[in-house]
């Protein structure tokens, strides 16, 4: 399953997919089903290079993408699942043992810790909870970053994890220890 809408039985009438089609080159592509993009089906379709720029066909960007394609064909897929799985199992057994994390959830390597005050009220940490003033998340992804991980906010009280898709179970084990470590310090300094 290549794209989110897989998992949730959707089929979009067209897909745009850029930056991991040529691992961070400048390429993209527009994938549509056959009869809106399909010139002999459909007159009104896009006709061949319709979308097309000065700069399409870069042989050094297809090369990228050609080799891209390769890796995501031989196995990459499957590695994010099977590690984005094994990541959020170890986070959430972390859950249990961590009164700030409130839910832990995910896709594939797209993995999301909620951090919170209570865990029954779901009530999140003020913005200034540290004796900095600075919030939990930026704590914690300050740390971490100290630590040799990086780790993003995001909305009021979250981390996100994204991880390169072809991350280890090792890495993500080091990863984690590195987390788990700096979520044990956090939760000293705030009791």
């Amino acid at each position: 399953e290549w794209f989110a809408c897989d998992h949730v039985d959707t089929a979009p009438d067209i897909i745009l997919i850029a930056k991991a089609i040529a691992s961070g080159f400048p390429m993209s592509a527009t994938v549509g089903k056959a009869e809106l993009m399909d010139s002999e089906v459909d007159t009104r379709a896009w006709r061949s290079g319709a979308h097309g720029s000065t700069f399409g066909g870069n042989p050094v960007i297809s090369a990228a993408g050609i080799a891209s394609l390769k890796i995501i064909e031989d196995g990459l897929i499957q590695n994010a699942t099977e590690v984005g799985s094994f990541i959020k199992e170890k986070l959430i057994e972390m859950m249990d043992r961590h009164a700030i994390i409130g839910e832990v959830r995910g896709l594939g390597l797209m993995i999301g810790i909620e951090l919170v005050r209570d865990k029954k009220s779901k009530e999140y940490f003020p913005n200034d909870v540290t004796e900095n003033g600075k919030n939990i998340k930026e704590v914690i992804t300050g740390e971490c970053f100290k630590h040799g991980l990086i780790l993003y906010g995001a909305g009021i009280s979250s981390l996100r994890i994204l991880p390169p898709l072809m991350i280890t179970k090792d890495d993500a084990d080091a990863a984690l220890e590195i987390i788990e470590e700096v979520i044990t310090n956090v939760e000293k300094q705030l009791s």
